[in-house]
């Protein structure tokens, strides 16, 4: 609302809109949700920053496989935005070797963002019998990455989050009661109670404790995707 009309913003592609929460929808569940699907199993795989991520092609198409298939369908009609095109950006962003934003920054403060970025799509895709298996990898791979704190070669990696004490805690019982992680109600609410989700976690947080390989898991959920072999 202008009190004495308004600059010609829309000229260079503003637009002015009456409700913004789907386009708040969108940002957090593609940019945001994206930014941690890379980077919280690249930090174990050990890529250092977002564009090395998006180098590897295992890495780039499982960000657009999880854009595509678990976090498209539970967006919001968003009028003047056409979501291939604003994925694509996407990509083109986070491929930039000029911002070198480093996994560590991704990872860090993840209890406050995943609620908002990535448990909020995993609830809607369970209630609407949707895919849940890229967020399932995520989920087993930040339970792995607060537990161990280290990367596929051994090297310290730092958990910075207000919550890493309790993090490490729930996650380090993992090799005796495979969804510890997932009784830290404050957090997961009751998805730990969701027998959907908790059966894919469990493949996933048991082959990633064997293997210590989210690479080779991620190939694999791609090679078995149907979006992806379409």
């Amino acid at each position: 609302q202008f009190s004495d009309g308004r600059p010609d913003l829309q000229q260079v592609g503003v637009q002015f809109v009456a409700d913004v929460k789907p386009y708040e929808k969108m940002k957090l569940r593609l940019l945001n949700a994206g930014h941690s699907v890379l980077g919280i199993p690249g930090a174990i795989h050990g890529h250092p920053t977002i564009n090395a991520c998006m180098e590897d092609e295992v890495f780039s198409k499982f960000m657009r496989g999880f854009m595509d298939l678990e976090a498209t369908p539970t967006l919001d009609p968003v009028e003047g935005i056409d979501l291939t095109t604003y994925k694509n950006s996407l990509e083109e962003r986070f491929s930039n070797p000029n911002i070198k934003d480093s996994v560590a920054r991704i990872c860090s403060e993840s209890s406050a963002k995943l609620p908002t970025f990535l448990f909020e799509t995993i609830e809607d895709n369970l209630r609407n019998g949707r895919s849940i298996q890229y967020s399932a990898l995520i989920v087993a791979a930040w339970c792995y990455y607060s537990d161990r704190q280290k990367d596929r070669f051994g090297n310290p990696l730092e958990l910075i989050d207000d919550l890493k004490e309790v993090l490490h805690q729930y996650a380090s019982n993992t090799s005796s009661d495979v969804y510890s992680f997932l009784k830290l109600r404050s957090l997961f609410g009751s998805l730990v109670e969701n027998e959907t989700f908790t059966s894919v976690y469990q493949t996933y947080v048991e082959e990633l404790y064997r293997t210590k390989d989210v690479r080779t898991m991620m190939s694999t959920l791609l090679n078995e995707s149907p979006l992806m072999k379409s």
